[in-house]
């Protein structure tokens, strides 16, 4: 069996088929592994090299197709094969794939996960992974008779293939490979719809191979990734020895990295260590502590975050007090922040979405929120404001799930400059928040001579 792989350009570096390499070797030991190439440097000296003919001046994926150029590459037309792209994750025994491979045909990935209807020349077929055996090579002189045609008519290899050579295509079936970004099935999906991001990324422990397909893909007009590398938080297992990923530092390894990323960043090292000392650590806890008495804990499952900043330690604080969370949503307008804040609680068990907007804009699961916290209100306009336009369970919804619950803190710390909200005392804060329920209502003395308030009821 050949295992074989592209890398052209600068999206990729020798770092991803390193990867994809120690992937395979997993499951293989005795492995033929060729990564077709302009640049081999840094690549494993165990890896053949195919040198990419840059006479044909192609890009991007189309470069996959010289892999069926039986002149270039005569290999093609021998042996098994199976191709993989470089933002690949291999979770477990891929030999399985060669189960479905039929010769003289190409054998490509199923997107089981498009749920809408298709218009030419959208496809149901990826290349992500691709697998034959056999004479192949009408697929590259069917491009080659008239490659600028092709460039222009298709966005890539998926539709050329689909819709130019589709006597010669197959395809895995369900249950084997799905996608990070857009999904498993058509009930388990996302449809990226004007540049809308993903609740949360897809993630299934029970299949063969996970595909990036929307890695470092830009989003119009504003330049984001639907996935970038932070994607791969979680499937390091996929790659590394168990005894990497173990702490070797005694040292939180999130917490150490999360303080790296501030200080090589250019992010404030001081604000980090900040917002992780006895104040703000004491302040999480009579949060959690005081909300503890006002509901029962498995009521608590989703909860959104207003300028949760690094979110830690409260998200550890969370889930040590309510065991059944689901999800929590970071939104706050530090992008830098939401970088730390994804790298230190990437282990949570539950799914941690940040968002880089403010808290006035409307969100999509503002209805189905259980607990909003907002420990930085002295930052923000009044709650009334921030929720005029949004639609959180109300106390006159009257519905059989209970009204969302709002936990507010501010201080009394005039004095700084961006604290546009300060309060002299807890009272002044409950008439800001204008609670149709007022469930508490306390104070805390902080270290520095100043107090901390705090307001808890229902709108």
């Amino acid at each position: 069996m050949i295992i074989s792989c592209v890398k052209w350009g600068n999206k990729f570096t020798h770092k991803h088929v390193n990867r994809l390499y120690d992937m395979c070797v997993k499951y293989i030991d005795d492995i033929h592994f060729v990564c077709h190439t302009e640049d081999p440097t840094g690549l494993y000296p165990n890896i053949q090299i195919k040198e990419l003919d840059l006479n044909l001046d192609l890009e991007k994926w189309w470069w996959k197709l010289t892999l069926f150029n039986e002149y270039h590459w005569p290999q093609s037309k021998k042996d098994t094969h199976l191709f993989f792209d470089l933002d690949v994750v291999i979770q477990d025994n891929f030999v399985s794939l060669l189960d479905h491979v039929k010769q003289d045909k190409l054998t490509m990935v199923k997107a089981y996960w498009k749920s809408y209807d298709l218009d030419y020349p959208d496809m149901n077929n990826n290349s992500s992974v691709m697998a034959w055996s056999g004479d192949l090579s009408y697929l590259w002189r069917k491009f080659t008779k008239d490659p600028e045609y092709y460039l222009i008519k298709y966005n890539g290899i998926d539709g050329f293939l689909t819709h130019e050579c589709k006597s010669y295509i197959k395809t895995f079936p369900k249950g084997l490979i799905y996608s990070r970004l857009f999904g498993v099935d058509k009930k388990n999906c996302f449809e990226p719809i004007d540049d809308n991001q993903p609740d949360k990324l897809f993630f299934r422990e029970d299949y063969t191979i996970c595909i990036f397909n929307g890695w470092r893909r830009e989003k119009y007009p504003t330049g984001e990734y639907w996935l970038d590398d932070d994607a791969y938080q979680g499937m390091e297992y996929c790659w590394q020895s168990e005894w990497i990923i173990k702490n070797h530092s005694g040292i939180d390894r999130n917490l150490w990295s999360a303080l790296w990323e501030c200080s090589i960043s250019g992010g404030d090292v001081n604000h980090f260590l900040d917002s992780i000392s006895p104040n703000q650590y004491e302040s999480k806890v009579w949060l959690i502590n005081t909300i503890e008495k006002f509901t029962q804990v498995n009521d608590i499952q989703r909860i959104q975050l207003y300028g949760g900043w690094f979110a830690h330690p409260i998200t550890t604080i969370i889930q040590a007090a309510f065991p059944k969370i689901e999800w929590i949503e970071n939104i706050d307008l530090d992008d830098e922040a939401l970088h730390v804040c994804r790298l230190i609680n990437k282990d949570v068990p539950f799914d941690l979405s940040t968002y880089n907007r403010n808290v006035i804009e409307k969100g999509d699961r503002d209805y189905d929120v259980d607990l909003v916290i907002n420990t930085s209100s002295e930052h923000m306009p009044p709650l009334p404001v921030l929720i005029h336009n949004k639609e959180y369970r109300t106390m006159a919804d009257n519905t059989a799930r209970r009204p969302c619950m709002f936990a507010i803190q501010s201080n009394n710390m005039f004095h700084v400059k961006d604290h546009i909200n300060c309060v002299n005392n807890e009272d002044e804060l409950v008439n800001m928040c204008q609670f149709t329920k007022l469930l508490y209502k306390g104070s805390l003395d902080m270290p520095n001579g100043y107090k901390r308030f705090m307001v808890i009821g229902y709108v």
